[in-house]
């Protein structure tokens, strides 16, 4: 997370990899919910779609002037 906001570049991520991630399958059909694990990749990026626009290098509210 502090590489991503030092480097400041729009298109840089981050690629995180859980080994064992919880998640539950079902089954609709025959009412069943099933507890497995599984391996997930995610991927981490700066976002300023919360904050507004860019300008001078910050972020400003989106009725900033």
């Amino acid at each position: 997370m502090k590489d991503m906001i030092l480097n400041q570049e729009p298109s840089h991520t981050v690629t995180v990899h859980t080994e064992h991630k919880i998640n539950r399958k079902r089954n609709l059909r025959e009412g069943i919910v099933s507890i497995i694990t599984e391996t997930e990749d995610k991927k981490y990026r700066v976002s300023f779609f919360k904050r507004g626009r860019l300008l001078d290098n910050t972020s400003v509210p989106f009725s900033y002037m």
